[in-house]
């Protein structure tokens, strides 16, 4: 391998984006779900699919999943550029907390069990 395929591995493989959430185990998105805002969280749930908005309920108590689905119901539609600046610092969260050993990141497509 190159010097750039090299790069471009190592780079892909640090990446996280906002539906590699559903790789995270159910006790680590509990840890995330401590540490983000809830109205931030609400935001970034705007362009979550629908297997990753249940993976994100099942993940908390039922009451704050209530209130977390009406919040997102109460807030309407909501700009492209916002939703992706909510699911990116969110990233940020879920980063930090692998990068400092609080919980373990999954490899690129592989969920944990």
């Amino acid at each position: 391998m190159g010097v750039n395929a090299d790069l471009a591995a190592e780079l892909e493989s640090q990446q996280f984006i906002f539906e590699d959430l559903l790789g995270l185990s159910q006790k680590d998105m509990q840890l995330v779900l401590r540490e983000v805002d809830p109205g931030q969280l609400a935001i970034a749930m705007k362009g979550a699919s629908p297997a990753l908005k249940d993976f994100i309920f099942g993940s908390m108590s039922s009451r704050a999943a209530a209130q977390l689905q009406d919040e997102l119901a109460e807030r309407g539609p909501m700009k492209r550029s916002e939703v992706d600046a909510a699911q990116r610092d969110l990233c940020r969260t879920v980063r930090r907390l692998g990068d400092s050993g609080a919980l373990t990141l999954p490899t690129a497509g592989e969920a944990m069990l």
